[in-house]
């Protein structure tokens, strides 16, 4: 898990296990909530999801995304 997944968990409080009547708790009980690990991305800048030039197992980073979320898009 990287810094800014945990650090969203102490910034927003719908987040937290305390608040059992949230729509995330209530989404996450329902199993409506998923995680995806698309690798050692980061959220901007160089080596984002975005970036063209960064590579992994020779696909960019950008490519990478875009082949999760068609294949998240189609699987439900």
């Amino acid at each position: 898990m990287g810094l800014v997944q945990k650090l969203e968990v102490l910034l927003f409080p719908r987040r937290w296990w305390i608040a059992y009547f949230s729509n995330w708790q209530k989404a996450k009980r329902n199993k409506q909530i998923r995680i995806h690990n698309l690798g050692p991305m980061t959220n901007i800048g160089q080596k984002s999801y975005i970036d063209q030039k960064s590579f992994i197992d020779n696909q960019s980073h950008f490519d990478k995304t875009v082949d999760s979320i068609v294949d998240l898009v189609l699987a439900s």
